[in-house]
């Protein structure tokens, strides 16, 4: 057994070798495609900032969206003092008073969104 010992570290040297050369070369591919990604990654990130900045741009410069964003808001605010009016709601009232209020009101709301 001892005469082929050195022969069997050679061939496991060999083997080695190969191996971490093979592995190496798998790292080295790995490592390129994932700079790969990371670069293209990189630019579409800067792609879309350019992107939401001319949105941004474009929004502020908008005089039709301030007046829908105005006009929106007005009449949320109107509809929520109305609905507020009419179909006041106690926190303290029994489980039934508020389940019948929220009924009432989502009904409403539905109502709302058909028209």
């Amino acid at each position: 057994m001892d005469v082929y010992q050195p022969r069997i570290a050679s061939a496991f040297q060999n083997a080695v070798s190969i191996s971490a050369i093979e592995i190496n070369s798998d790292s080295v591919n790995l490592v390129d495609r994932a700079r790969s990604v990371r670069l293209r990654y990189e630019s579409i990130c800067a792609e879309e900032s350019m992107w939401r900045k001319k949105l941004q741009m474009a929004l502020v410069h908008s005089q039709d969206f301030y007046l829908a964003v105005s006009e929106t808001s007005t009449s949320l605010t109107r509809l929520e003092r109305k609905l507020h009016k009419e179909l006041p709601i106690d926190i303290l009232d029994r489980k039934q008073v508020l389940l019948s209020k929220y009924n009432k009101l989502k009904a409403r709301i539905f109502g709302l969104n058909c028209k």
